[in-house]
């Protein structure tokens, strides 16, 4: 019976790819005839799925003056009448002990249910209902708004590190929406209607625009079955690709400075540009985030333990890097100091630990350490099924393929101890970036130190009379 299933399975489907080869996920794919791709990730230790549904579609997409507009979708899409899929969904989820929740950051949107493998189909119809259309009303959306306004006021206006942070991103990402935090602005929020809402899920949720993951106990047959049931009649959206402003080059070094009387201790912060990922050569990506991951990677990274443990200049330090940003990534340090140490000092020690390490470079023993340290954490990711589907959405969301992804590994382990140390003395020691200090009120701004961070060593040997250096433009900016 499966395999008659399955053959008539074959027949409907424009694309189908399984591989079974012991890779990192061993996922498996295939497409409908509507451009709905699919991915499954066999985990049959429990009898339970997880069902997560992307969409290619983030706050970098929203309408001019109507910033947020993105991640507010995300909230309609659980309202409607009452009794109608959207708005039963995650009242369903809990009758039978799942649970559901969505996201929304500047490339996508995802929602996700995990539910015992029984209850499956009914989520999936679910799902798929309100991919088909969504009853955008007014006396949902204007409590909604409320909603949303609570949230930002939660996450954005009663938490000074994060109005500094959305003020780092906005001076960083001057042009490109990067810039604009997924929540959007109080003043925008206000102004979203029904029409905003339903033009904006006709636009971007369709088939042919989305992917699903699914991960737990079910096989291909089963999913094949399943999705075609209730995913294969919805139309493709045919829609133009998403098209965004690039980024102007940074040719400054900018600073920022916001002063707050929640803030004991001050923070040091510095954004600075950083490659994206090259499917087609992803060597300086992979050794710059085994780089930082070396750096900063808790009690055993190296700047952290100088930093945090040795010199205790610092309470917390860390460096990210995200090498999957559809459009421009960049690598951001964030340090807080100690009691009774001041910006400037941080700073200070910071760029002089940075240009130790820098010169001398991390050592192939180092290297070995990281690359065990970060291939272990796989397995316990592969205990968890939303885990693996996760760390999914990034890289297909940048079109890196499939076979790509499930080689890392690999690539992992024959990276180069020239190309980590290569590509942290590139991108550690800019020329331009961002600047940025978090203070308490009573500290009064000093100027601005006029060193970069740690300057490359010169090729060739100074001449005895060196010709006047350009000036560096400067920007200081009072968030």
């Amino acid at each position: 019976m499966k395999r008659f299933l399955l053959i008539s399975l074959l027949n409907l489907f424009v694309s189908l790819n399984v591989t079974y080869a012991d890779k990192l996920y061993n996922a498996q794919t295939f497409t409908l005839k509507n451009g709905l791709t699919v991915y499954l990730i066999e985990n049959h230790r429990t009898p339970v799925v997880s069902h997560m549904v992307v969409y290619r579609v983030g706050s970098a997409d929203d309408p001019r003056g109507k910033a947020g507009l993105a991640h507010f979708l995300e909230h309609m899409m659980f309202k409607g009448p009452k009794g109608s899929d959207p708005e039963r969904l995650m009242g369903d989820a809990q009758k039978v002990g799942g649970s559901v929740n969505a996201s929304t950051n500047f490339d996508v949107t995802s929602y996700y249910e995990i539910v015992p493998k029984e209850h499956l189909e009914h989520f999936m119809k679910l799902e798929a209902s309100r991919m088909r259309a969504l009853p955008a009303r007014l006396e949902d959306a204007t409590p909604e708004i409320k909603v949303v306004l609570e949230e930002e006021n939660m996450r954005m206006g009663n938490n000074p590190f994060m109005q500094f942070y959305a003020a780092i991103r906005s001076a960083y990402f001057r042009h490109h929406p990067y810039g604009t935090m997924p929540i959007g602005y109080r003043s925008e929020i206000k102004t979203y209607t029904p029409q905003d809402v339903q033009e904006f899920h006709n636009r971007f949720y369709a088939p042919d625009n989305a992917f699903i993951i699914l991960s737990g106990d079910m096989t291909i047959e089963e999913a094949h079955f399943l999705v075609e049931k209730h995913y294969g009649d919805i139309p493709a959206a045919k829609k133009p690709a998403r098209k965004r402003v690039q980024e102007p080059v940074l040719d400054s070094l900018i600073q920022v400075t916001r002063t707050s009387d929640r803030v004991t201790n001050p923070y040091v912060v510095m954004m600075m540009p950083a490659p994206t990922y090259e499917s087609k050569d992803p060597t300086v990506s992979d050794a710059l985030d085994l780089a930082v991951y070396g750096l900063s990677n808790g009690a055993t990274g190296v700047l952290y333990r100088r930093l945090v443990e040795e010199l205790k200049v610092a309470t917390s330090f860390s460096i990210s890097y995200d090498a999957y940003e559809l459009d421009e990534s960049a690598l951001m340090i964030v340090a807080h100091a100690v009691p009774g140490l001041s910006h400037l000092e941080l700073e200070k020690i910071i760029r002089a630990e940075m240009a130790t390490v820098l010169e001398k470079g991390f050592t192939k023993t180092q290297l070995e350490k990281f690359k065990t340290q970060t291939l272990s954490g796989l397995d316990y990711m592969k205990d968890s099924l939303l885990a693996g589907a996760n760390q999914l959405v990034a890289p297909l969301i940048k079109g890196v393929p499939l076979e790509q992804i499930e080689t890392w590994p690999e690539t992992v382990k024959k990276i180069k101890l020239e190309d980590v140390n290569k590509a942290m003395k590139t991108y550690l020691q800019p020329e331009h970036y961002v600047l940025g200090y978090l203070l308490p009120k009573e500290i009064k701004v000093k100027k601005p130190q006029e060193e970069s961070l740690p300057k490359k060593s010169p090729k060739e040997p100074s001449p005895e009379k060196s010709p006047p250096k350009k000036s560096q433009k400067k920007e200081t900016k009072n968030a």
